[in-house]
This record gives C-alpha cells, sequence and structure tokens, in this order.
C-alpha cells in the first residue's frame, strides 16, 4: 500500500491463498497470543491492569479470525476453542471496567476542588473494593483454561483444516481464496455498521453502533491488507477514532450508574453529593454524544 500499515494488521498474507491456508495462518496468528496472556497472568505475583486489558483485547481479536474463518474447520474443534475464548474474556470484563474506572476517578480527583475530591475518593475507595473479587473472578478462569490447554485444543482444531462446504459464505463457488473472503466480509461488516448508523443514534443506537464498530476494526486488521487498497488505510483510522468516541461515551454512561450504586448505599450527607456526582457524568454522556454526532454528519457529508 506505500503507507505504513497499523500495528494489528496482518501484513503478511497472501490474497491468492486456498482459504484452508489462509484459516490456519491468521486463526494460529491470532490464537498465538492468547496463551501468552494466559501465561504472563498464571506466572504474575500480581495482576496488574495491563495484564487485564491484553488477555481481553487478545481473546477478542482471536474471537474475530474464528468466526470469519469458522466453516474452515470441524464444528466440534471450532466449538471447544471458542468456548474458552469467551469464558476468558467474560471473566476478565469486571476487572477490566474496574480498572478503566480507577485510573478515571485518579486522574479527575487530582484536577478537582477539595469538595468534589473527597466525593471522588468516596467512589474511589468503593471502585477499588470490587477488584479482588473481580480477579478471583478471572484467576479462577485461567486455572479452568489454562494457557497449556488453550494451545491443546488450537492445535487440535487447525489439524481439522478443511475446505468449506459449498454455499458456506454464500453464493456457491465465489470465495475459494482469501481476496474473495476479504472482500466479503469487509462488505458486510460495512454494510452492518451503516445499517445501525441509520437507525436513531439515542443511547442504545450508539451502544448497537459501538459494537459494529469493533466488530468492522477487527475484521479490517485481517482482511484490508489483502485487499491492498490504500483507501482502507483511512477508513480504518476513522473507524478506530469512532471506536474511541463512542467508548468514552460509554464509559461516562457506566461511571454515571456506579455513582448511583455508591450513592444508594450511603444514607449520610455524601449521597447528594454523589448524586450531583452521577448527573455531572450523565451530562458529561450526553455531551460527548453530542460532539460524536456532529462529528458523525460531517463525516458523512464529507464522504458524499
Amino acid at each position: 500500500m506505500g503507507r505504513k500499515l497499523p500495528r494489528y494488521w496482518i501484513s503478511d498474507s497472501d490474497p491468492a491463498a486456498p482459504l484452508p491456508e489462509a484459516a490456519k495462518a491468521i486463526v494460529a496468528h491470532r490464537l498465538t497470543r492468547v496463551p501468552e496472556m494466559i501465561s504472563a497472568i498464571e506466572t504474575s505475583d500480581f495482576v496488574t491492569p495491563e495484564h487485564v486489558h491484553l488477555l481481553r483485547v487478545s481473546t477478542r481479536r482471536a474471537d474475530a479470525a474464528l468466526r470469519a474463518f469458522r466453516p474452515c474447520f470441524k464444528e466440534k474443534h471450532w466449538k471447544r476453542v471458542r468456548k474458552r475464548l469467551r469464558r476468558l474474556r467474560d471473566a476478565a470484563a469486571q476487572a477490566r471496567t474496574v480498572d478503566v474506572h480507577t485510573e478515571t476517578l485518579k486522574t479527575e480527583r487530582k484536577a478537582a476542588s477539595d469538595a468534589d475530591r473527597e466525593t471522588l475518593a468516596v467512589v474511589l475507595r468503593a471502585t477499588r473494593e470490587e477488584r479482588p473479587p473481580a480477579l478471583e473472578q478471572l484467576e479462577a478462569a485461567v486455572a479452568r483454561d489454562t494457557a497449556r490447554k488453550v494451545e491443546r485444543h488450537t492445535r487440535k482444531m487447525l489439524d481439522s483444516v478443511r475446505p468449506p462446504a459449498k454455499g458456506a459464505y454464500g453464493e456457491p463457488g465465489r470465495t475459494r481464496v482469501l481476496r474473495d473472503l476479504a472482500e466479503n466480509r469487509l462488505r458486510t461488516r460495512v454494510h452492518d455498521l451503516t445499517s445501525v448508523a441509520g437507525e436513531t443514534l439515542d443511547f442504545k443506537g450508539l451502544h448497537e453502533l459501538r459494537l459494529a464498530t469493533k466488530k468492522l476494526r477487527y475484521s479490517m486488521e485481517l482482511f484490508a491488507p489483502p485487499l491492498e487498497d490504500p483507501s482502507l488505510l483511512d477508513l480504518y483510522a476513522m473507524v478506530t477514532e469512532m471506536q474511541s468516541s463512542l467508548g468514552r461515551i460509554n464509559d461516562a454512561h457506566e461511571l454515571a450508574l456506579r455513582v448511583e450504586r455508591v450513592a444508594e448505599d450511603d444514607p449520610g450527607p455524601m449521597r447528594e453529593r454523589l448524586l450531583r456526582l452521577a448527573e455531572t457524568y450523565r451530562d458529561q454522556r450526553e455531551s460527548l454524544r453530542s460532539e460524536f454526532l456532529a462529528w458523525w454528519d460531517a463525516a458523512g457529508a464529507q464522504a458524499a
């Protein structure tokens, strides 16, 4: 493409590779990272926020590759690997949320007034108390789905690779090599995103758009390189920016809910201050939503 490719793009894939060959190489590339992250947690004396984040992201990217190449593997082996990925990702979810909220609250407390600093400290303390049980849940999942088990099931699945059945990717005979699947997959993901964006973008609609944006981003990391189209670099940058913006809206929403839960457990004078803080996060959510919608409208006008 001439320009430097983004970090997570699989840049050495052959567009003309038969699907079984491409499936084995790409899925193996993505799944290699997962047991590495499990091992890091298994051998660590303290599970850091970075450990949690990298495990969760590695399972997401591996799952995107699995779903894309599902017809190329024996179903029973595919299901076993995906089941383990989902268990690990779900187990890391609460710890990741706690870590993100903790970092946000710490940053905001430093810049806050004395009164607001005290209120934020109450929320921060309650948030930190959630991390030990969240880590227990994650460590139990890692003990169940160890790096060795994930590697063993991955090998079995990769050894089961086969040509996809006729019609597995739509019209029979049309998807034979990696380039065919790349065109099919990206066209579908772009259509899914634009369909969601065409609906009412209230908070629920923005949540659906965030999910569609993630799916498109992970699919582009797999399938943009074989298409060798420089314009996809600009689209990927736009999708990455969308995901970040939508993530900030979601974070503000979740923080408002968190503060409200803390307020419910505090019958004292701090309760009113906590409820005002929750309202501040709701206002922040709406402000970020308005900014995103203005950006989205401008991006649409520019594309037109």
